[in-house]
């Protein structure tokens, strides 16, 4: 098997170089720095990789792939080879990079392996719920004794039941608690640090939820027909159907939407606020400074703007998912339909009208002080920035545009003829087959800007527009990750041969 059909990203993407604002002009300032590369091989690919195995860290340092010999299967993490076994599956890098977590299987037994040693043995271990800690230190999974099912840390058990909640296992942002639903007989309930809570007749899928200071948990109980959010065990009020319950970023504060008698409720911190025909997902929003809230509801035919319970603003409609608070939670942003067209309001202020406005593309600069989004002229695309249009495209890469850490330059990726090229400050770059990853990354002092290009059959990185090394292949999932302002790496093949590439540009 060809290692490309494994981990090559080809995507219908294409960059061009650029150099960041107050470096001069890109080409000739890009030529004259001095670019010091450090290819480190992690081993050839064999050619009996599983497809579609491979994973790469977070960090995006090492790289993790099932292969087999004969009839047995094992892992490799780096170039090193494991124990062999009758079969392995779950293959999970924790979120340091310094750990590899995977189930395997030898005869009928399923095995916890971490880092290449066997830490527990059971009859089964559930698919897709291996779990890593936030710092890292522990992992959790869901696992069967005889007919029994538990949640097992790091080789320790935990109690037994009917059923343990697929995808219900969560740790505390802090790593020191653990929480998951389980079933005994007919009935559900919820575990919290080893701890059982009330039983009820069903618990709402993925609305199991630590505060963000860890020292709270909550989550949706259905008590016979009825539905109600159960914060540290104290339950509120019963409704006929409950949205995902959520905290303010300084957890002070618990929101949610809830339905009665064909009515949708807001309830913040238990109590309820108001009373609509219908309200836009996602819900209610907390600013990040937690100090405000904010959710598009309807009353009869029109959409509203709440922010801190006042109707601020009606419309024909506001589109789900769109309200956005500045990072300095000082600013907020949505789009709301205009008959056949629609527009960003932002601070109050409608902006032009366009066919079409990405939600998805919609971004405040780190300093909050300027904003940007994609819209549709017709079938062109155009970038907008802070209410100035920049340049008609065929198209605006998903993703795009991004803001330098510094706020002071807007970068995104555009496609033009079927070709694609990196636009910075609306300086156009050079053009390029395919962008790998859609890696456009801007150094942490906001000073270079690098990215991955397929040029022909080859993958080039990018640094300030100047092409500094090409590979036959990039790794897929991995990414241009910077080590300080002048230092970054990725992972890239040559051959079957896997290396980690460090870069360092020397000013």
């Amino acid at each position: 098997m060809n290692p490309r059909s494994i981990f090559l990203t080809i995507m219908l993407v294409v960059a061009a170089g650029w150099l960041c604002a107050g470096c001069g002009d890109p080409e000739g300032a890009a030529q004259n720095e001095a670019i010091k590369i450090n290819e480190i091989s992690l081993g050839e690919m064999p050619t009996s990789v599983l497809a579609e195995s491979g994973i790469v860290s977070p960090d995006s340092s090492r790289i993790a792939y099932i292969a087999k010999r004969g009839e047995k299967m094992y892992v490799s993490v780096n170039g090193k080879n494991g124990i062999e076994y009758d079969k392995v599956s779950d293959l999970a890098f924790s979120l340091d990079s310094k750990h590899v977590a995977y189930v395997a299987q030898r005869g009928n037994k399923d095995i916890l392996v971490l880092d290449g040693k066997e830490k527990a043995e059971y009859d089964g271990i559930a698919r897709d719920t291996l779990i890593f800690s936030p710092d890292s230190k522990r992992i959790a999974y869901g696992a069967r004794r005889g007919k029994k099912w538990l949640v097992g840390v790091s080789g320790k058990d935990g109690p037994k039941y009917d059923g343990i909640g697929g995808g219900s296992i969560v740790f505390s942002p802090d790593s020191e608690r653990i929480a998951y639903t389980a079933r005994r007989g007919g009935k559900y309930l919820t575990v919290v640090d080893g701890k059982e809570e009330m039983e009820c007749d069903g618990i709402g899928a993925g609305t199991l939820i630590f505060s963000p200071d860890s020292k709270q948990v909550a989550y949706t109980a259905k008590h016979e027909k009825k539905w109600r959010v159960v914060i540290d065990g104290q339950k509120d009020a019963e409704y006929d159907g409950i949205g995902n319950p959520i905290f303010s970023p300084d957890s002070m504060h618990s929101a949610y939407v809830a339905m009665r008698e064909g009515k949708c409720v807001v309830v913040v911190d238990g109590k309820e606020k108001a009373e609509y025909d219908n309200f836009a997902a996602p819900g209610i929003i907390f600013s990040p400074d937690s100090k405000h809230t904010a959710y598009a509801a309807n009353r009869g035919q029109k959409r509203m703007l709440v922010i801190d319970d006042k109707e601020e603003a009606e419309h024909e409609d506001i589109a789900e998912k769109t309200i956005t608070f500045s990072p300095d939670s000082k600013r907020i942003a949505y789009i709301a339909a205009y008959g056949k067209k629609c527009a960003v309001i932002i601070d109050g202020k409608k902006g032009a009208e366009y066919n079409i406005i990405s939600v998805a593309s919609m971004v405040f600069s780190p300093d909050s002080k300027h904003f940007a989004y994609v819209a549709w002229h017709g079938d062109k695309q155009v970038v907008v920035v802070d209410s100035k249009e920049g340049a008609e495209y065929d198209g605006i890469v998903l993703g795009y545009p991004i803001f330098s850490p510094d706020s002071k330059q807007v970068a995104y990726v555009a496609v033009n003829n079927k070709k694609l090229l990196m636009v910075a400050n609306e300086k156009r770059g050079k053009e390029y087959d395919a962008l790998v990853n859609v890696s456009l990354v801007f150094s942490p002092d906001s000073k270079h800007l690098v990215y991955m290009a397929k040029k022909g059959e080859k993958n080039t990185i990018v640094v300030n527009g100047k092409e500094v090394a090409q590979y036959d292949w990039h790794i897929q999932g991995s990414h241009i990750v910077f080590d300080a302002p002048n230092r970054f790496h990725t992972l890239m093949g040559r051959g079957r041969e896997v290396m980690l590439v460090k870069v360092e540009i020397n000013e």
